[in-house]
């Protein structure tokens, strides 16, 4: 039996341009571009008129650069919305991995650093980008996770896993005629993942 192809849903978050269906948001200079129809609510099931709710999560991908004052609240304001919780995820990739560990361990004063050690670095970053983006944020509403490797594949990882109700990460800019550049990472995270997207586009 062959299973039917999976339509994805991708939301442009930017700064003004023409929009085909604006959504209000609370953050100022938000709209949403929505490609397609919106899937039905995840979490929920209806069988013969019951209904069985499982817990749903909107999934934000935590970099290190200035987009994020705009990624993390977009995406904690799409969780408040929905009553969901958040799942704040950062991924060292390995290169940058490896070369802090052969600092450490050039270092007298330390003698090793492990794999879980630098996830849990991560997830530590992810929670304090929440906290500095969103002063007013429910600690036990957000779930801070950190991951070692090639960012793309990680975040696809666990966005496959979790089955999230939005991935919103960021973008890079948009072109001179309101085209959506997206960078490499980006890119390959929108190719591979089943769920909705929300880009926020840089300027």
């Amino acid at each position: 039996m062959v299973s039917p192809p999976v339509r994805r849903t991708y939301i442009n978050a930017s700064r003004g341009g023409r929009l085909d269906r604006p959504v209000r948001s609370r953050i100022p200079g938000f709209t949403r571009r929505v490609r397609g129809a919106l899937p039905a609510c995840r979490g929920q099931s209806i069988l013969q008129g019951a209904s069985i709710t499982t817990p749903v999560t909107v999934l934000i991908a935590v970099g290190e650069t200035e987009a994020m004052n705009r990624v993390v609240p977009l995406g904690y304001e799409l969780a408040e919305r929905y009553d969901d919780t958040v799942t704040a995820f950062h991924v060292v990739p390995r290169s940058e991995f490896e070369d802090h560990k052969e600092t450490i361990e050039s270092s007298k004063r330390f003698h090793d650093l492990s794999i879980t050690q630098e996830k849990e670095s991560a997830a530590r970053f992810a929670r304090r980008a929440v906290r500095d983006a969103v002063p007013e944020f429910e600690n036990s509403r957000v779930d801070a996770r950190g991951a070692v490797g090639e960012p793309s594949e990680e975040i696809v990882s666990l966005a496959n896993e979790i089955d999230p109700r939005y991935l919103v990460l960021g973008g890079r800019r948009r072109s001179p005629v309101g085209k959506a550049l997206f960078g490499s990472i980006t890119q390959d995270v929108l190719l591979d993942v089943d769920c909705p997207v929300v880009t926020v586009m840089t300027d």
